[in-house]
């Protein structure tokens, strides 16, 4: 927590080199980590079990495709 933004992808891409970032956030479905980055820093660290973001994954897609 409070990491800076870039420090924090760092590592998580050390750990996982598929690392999404969309929006404010940076998430490892591998790992099931997402990190919520507010003000340059990490605000918030939620772990996740598998399927968690496959929704939001789909419509993402669907908007890269319109």
């Amino acid at each position: 927590m409070g990491m800076k933004s870039n420090e924090a992808k760092r590592v998580l891409k050390e750990l996982d080199p598929k690392v999404m970032d969309v929006a404010d956030t940076y998430i490892s479905c591998e790992l099931g980590i997402s990190l919520f980055i507010t003000y340059n820093r990490v605000e918030t660290v939620l772990v996740f079990e598998r399927g968690y973001y496959d929704e939001i994954f789909e419509l993402l897609a669907e908007m890269d495709d319109d």
